[in-house]
């Protein structure tokens, strides 16, 4: 009944010796699946999608950007074929940054969202894609002022923007960029990494105090202000992402995953799966074996096709920003 979620990258056109990857597709019905270590950023060039990943489904349209982390399960559709997306991927085992944290971390890029300091870093990111593009079609020749790597400094800017400004942190972060806040963002990292490695065990407020060296109080209070708001949903919710790789890539019953993702009780999996995803495990799992069931219908678009597109958006687009910012 599953098959193997893990995406086929031949698809993606890799630039040779970069981080980097790149598609230019026109999208129907795209099947559900994931990248191991690629950091996807999709850009909207023309037309409306549909994106579903984990616990959102979002509508696209022209202009909107979205990141989608590496293992995340996703899918993409649309019910008209007058779209045009570009997908950027960013291999995180090749960038600057250690791969050790960044599989761990997860990212919320998504322009239509943004708090007002992410306005001008989410301007920042989508330059930087337009920019990649615009080489990448017209082959230009990136020898520029002599820097002979320029995607891979291009990639490892788009980290250090995602990193400063888009994780989830971000949602608690109202004064970015401080010594306080950097030391508070370090603190709630270590947190999501332990509890993603050890979610499958039994992890309590007091065992996670103990390993920051402060008190169960000053903890609570801490999360209270992250996007979890409780240490309660903290370990729940990491525990339901979790649980969807089992759903979805094997048969093991549902109560079977309940334990194995570190419920005491299926009754806590059910509840809390529902919470955040909308739905029960069981209507999940069907929904992606229904997805996975139908025709996959897209076309990768050539260089040719797309260029022209792309330059009459990039001039849409800066006419947009300089209205917005000015």
């Amino acid at each position: 009944m599953y098959t193997d979620i893990i995406a086929n990258e031949n698809s993606i056109q890799k630039i040779k010796n970069t981080p980097l990857g790149v598609s230019f597709y026109n999208v129907t019905n795209i099947k559900p699946h994931r990248h191991e270590t690629l950091l996807e950023i999709i850009l909207c060039l023309k037309g409306n999608i549909q994106l579903i990943s984990a616990d959102q489904t979002i509508e696209l349209r022209e202009g909107d950007v979205f990141s989608i982390d590496c293992m995340d399960i996703h899918y993409l559709h649309s019910e008209s074929k007058n779209n045009i997306v570009m997908s950027l991927y960013i291999d995180l085992s090749q960038v600057d940054s250690s791969f050790d944290y960044l599989k761990y971390t997860f990212f919320t890029c998504r322009s239509d969202t943004c708090n007002q300091y992410q306005k001008l870093p989410m301007y920042n990111i989508t330059d930087t894609l337009l920019s990649i593009a615009y080489i990448y079609l017209s082959n230009e020749d990136l020898n520029i002022h002599g820097h002979t790597n320029l995607y891979s400094r291009l990639a490892n800017k788009l980290i250090n923007i995602m990193l400063s400004y888009f994780e989830w942190y971000d949602y608690m972060n109202t004064n970015p960029n401080t010594n306080t806040n950097n030391i508070s963002r370090e603190r709630f990292n270590r947190i999501l990494k332990f509890c993603q490695q050890n979610y499958m065990n039994k992890i309590t407020v007091s065992e996670i105090a103990s390993r920051e060296f402060i008190n169960e109080n000053y903890l609570s209070q801490f999360l209270s202000k992250s996007p979890f708001q409780s240490f309660s949903n903290m370990i729940n919710y990491i525990r339901c992402y979790q649980s969807e790789t089992f759903l979805l890539t094997t048969n093991l019953p549902n109560i079977e995953i309940s334990y194995k993702c570190g419920f005491s009780d299926p009754k806590y999996f059910y509840k809390n799966f529902k919470k955040w995803y909308g739905h029960t495990p069981s209507e999940h799992r069907n929904q992606y074996i229904q997805q996975s069931n139908t025709l996959q219908q897209y076309q990768i678009l050539q260089n040719s096709d797309i260029l022209y597109i792309l330059e009459k958006h990039i001039a849409r687009y800066h006419t947009f920003k300089i209205t917005s910012i000015t």
